[in-house]
């Protein structure tokens, strides 16, 4: 199973949203995993996986930007 482009995209666009509103840390990738596969629409177990280990990895290299 693989993330598309499209997918990603969004994913990065919440993630950023949320990073203006609050500061964002890497605990907070299974909340933002559970919103993200809400709106795709796409529930299924393996599939939530893999957002989360983006959004974890999404999540690190902004605070390593930001350092």
């Amino acid at each position: 199973m693989k993330l598309s482009k499209e997918e990603k995209a969004l994913i990065k666009a919440y993630v950023n949203l949320q990073a203006t509103k609050m500061e964002i840390e890497e605990s907070d990738a299974p909340w933002l995993e559970y919103e993200c596969t809400k709106i795709i629409e796409n529930r299924n177990m393996e599939y939530r996986y893999l957002v989360e280990d983006f959004i974890t990895k999404y999540i690190n290299k902004i605070i390593n930007k930001s350092k």
